[in-house]
């Protein structure tokens, strides 16, 4: 992974090529993401394609997204721009002609495959609007064969002041955390039953003042199963994800069924 760390695409799709077992591929996974992440599209969405083809049950979902619409941080120019983008369309529309519901419903894949954001795609300036759906009609999908209970309303509410709860992995020293933090404080002085949920890894002393803010702070780790369910048996009214769009964690929370009521801020640009 030091290799694409220091943006040798090259050298890393290289490293990827020589992985053949399916024990070798969480290795060759994290290399292609740094890939995607710091410099080369077309050698990252190469990489996720051999990977694919090594085969690896616990991946082969995600490999299939990434492989598909990996996008490049920076482009060439408006021709690239183009180019790119129409790689992306397609790539939607592969996933939903190669995922059937019959074919999800073997595969039975686990949350973390859908670990995903389209993060980049807002920064090519373009109106988005048709491919998130698109999109999301992919992800709710793979959501209903792989926790349907998880898309179910909530039961009947239990009594007591209306609940609000906060979710995002960036309430912590951070700019998102800055900005929206205060919404915790005026939620709570308004008489709301408030809960602030702090996605691991980071927990640092920002997160304990914006915890102090709320009537109780939850540190989400674990199975992304396990965490939706922790978050939908707080019972609440509201859900508030102040950046959707930047954790591909929360993007795949984000389309279950967690509270009564689920809203998104602008912590960035594709919400």
């Amino acid at each position: 992974s030091r290799i694409a760390d220091i943006g040798d695409a090259t050298g890393a799709l290289a490293v990827v090529r020589t992985i053949s077992a399916p024990a070798d591929v969480e290795r060759g996974v994290d290399v292609a993401f740094r890939v995607a992440e710091s410099s080369d599209a077309r050698a990252a969405r190469a990489a996720f394609k051999h990977l694919s083809g090594v085969g690896h049950a616990a991946h082969s979902l995600r490999l299939a997204i990434a492989q598909r619409l990996a996008l490049p941080q920076v482009y060439s120019g408006i021709a690239g721009l183009r180019e790119e983008r129409a790689i992306y369309t397609q790539g939607i529309e592969e996933l939903l002609a190669d995922y059937p519901q019959a074919a999800l419903a073997r595969l039975q894949p686990q949350l973390e495959q859908l670990v995903w954001s389209n993060l980049l795609l807002a920064y090519q300036g373009c109106n988005d609007l048709e491919l998130q759906r698109r999109y999301g009609q992919f992800v709710g999908r793979c959501l209903d064969a792989c926790a349907p209970r998880l898309r179910e309303p909530l039961g009947p509410r239990r009594p007591g002041a209306p609940r609000v709860g906060f979710l995002s992995s960036a309430f912590r020293y951070s700019t998102v955390g800055s900005y929206f933090g205060s919404w915790v404080g005026a939620a709570s002085s308004a008489g709301y039953d408030t809960t602030v949920f702090q996605l691991a890894p980071t927990f640092d002393d920002f997160t304990d003042r914006i915890g102090r803010a709320a009537n109780r702070l939850v540190q989400l780790d674990g199975p992304l199963e396990k965490l939706a369910h922790t978050v939908r048996d707080a019972d609440l009214d509201l859900l508030v994800l102040p950046d959707l769009g930047v954790d591909g964690r929360i993007v795949a929370l984000a389309s279950l069924s967690l509270a009564r009521c689920q809203a998104m801020a602008w912590g960035h640009p594709s919400t």
